[in-house]
């Protein structure tokens, strides 16, 4: 049986998996996904503004924002950032990155993977391939999902709807919505409305329909999904997993684009090295599992917020809020926070 040969199968045209395509310039390379790119996003879409800016994708920014507001039935706390997010237009960020590498897209499914034989099966046929990248989010498609690996997973939905306002908005009211958030993400026209359950609950529309109706609106088609909260193996054998799959999402805040971007790239340089013959495949694995543990410290710590605050009752949660707030506490926590990926 003949099949099609690449150098490189990504499987997973997110965030993650494009950036891993944009910079490999050597080799054949394929990107299997079952949606289009930009298409199906589960991210709110914000991250911080020097992320895309270091990678010269300005024009994908919708806003800029450098105030973070945290609502809760006591009062509203206002944190000033010194380095300011944004909200990014997933579909350009996804045809920008897509555009910058030499990988071909196609559209499937992924019904196996021969591991011995380096064969993906699709609904479109078959691929062989020489390295392999799952970068698939949650379903992890060619590795089998670690022991609890569903216990760490948070769950969210977003609506998008007409409406302007400054700064990134959350909303933290445990006797509404116990061990979660709700969010409002302005970009420009409109808002990202949303809201997410830390312990993986998905009953979440009535919930969101009860907020939007605070601000006069009905909720409109939704997107979201399951993200990780817990750092995993970004190897498996002979395969590199990144992005989701590799619980790359950072727990507490939920960022999920920097460190695909991050890690993704990582991914790309690692394989161009080994298709140019600089490091082997064994070597390059060994690198980029290296260099994703080492940050493996900051996961925990966040982590353990995650679970702490959500943990506190809010008479006792609002104090701790109120000191973060205060503008050289503020600066500190960002700071640390930046330092995940320096």
């Amino acid at each position: 049986m003949k099949f099609i040969k690449y150098d490189v199968i990504i499987a997973g045209g997110s965030f993650a998996g494009l950036s891993v395509a944009s910079k490999i310039k050597s080799g054949k390379v394929l990107i299997i996904d079952q949606k289009e790119p930009g298409k199906g996003v589960k991210s709110a879409c914000g991250t911080l503004l020097y992320s895309v800016k270091e990678m010269g994708l300005e024009k994908v920014v919708m806003q800029e924002h450098s105030k973070m507001t945290l609502h809760t039935t006591f009062n509203k706390l206002d944190y000033f950032m010194e380095t300011p997010f944004c909200v990014i237009d997933p579909g350009i960020l996804a045809k920008k990155l897509l555009t910058r590498s030499k990988a071909e897209f196609l559209r499937a499914r992924i019904t196996g993977f021969d591991k011995e034989k380096k064969i993906i099966m699709t609904d479109k046929g078959n691929f062989f391939g020489k390295i392999f990248v799952d970068a698939s989010g949650p379903e992890r498609v060619l590795v089998e999902k670690e022991k609890k690996f569903n216990g760490h997973l948070s769950f969210g939905i977003e609506t998008i709807l007409p409406y302007q306002a400054e700064g990134l908005h959350f909303w933290y009211e445990p006797k509404i919505f116990k061990n979660g958030i709700f969010w409002l993400f302005p970009q420009g026209k409109n808002s990202r409305f949303g809201v997410a359950s830390y312990h993986g609950e998905t009953n979440l529309k009535p919930y969101l329909n009860n907020f939007v109706k605070k601000f006069g609106l009905k909720t409109a088609a939704l997107h979201g999904g399951y993200f990780p909260h817990r750092l995993l193996l970004p190897v498996n054998e002979s395969i590199f997993i990144v992005g989701d799959a590799a619980g790359h999402c950072l727990p507490l805040t939920g960022e999920g684009i920097r460190p695909a971007l991050i890690y993704g790239q990582s991914v790309g340089d690692t394989i161009e090295k080994i298709l140019s013959k600089k490091i082997s495949l064994i070597e390059g694995l060994k690198q980029y599992e290296k260099l994703v543990l080492s940050r493996k410290k900051y996961y925990q710590a966040l982590d353990f917020f995650q679970e702490f605050f959500i943990s506190l009752p809010e008479k006792v949660f609002y104090p701790f809020a109120w000191i973060v707030s205060r503008k050289p506490v503020t600066s500190f926590v960002l700071k640390n926070y930046l330092k995940i990926f320096k």
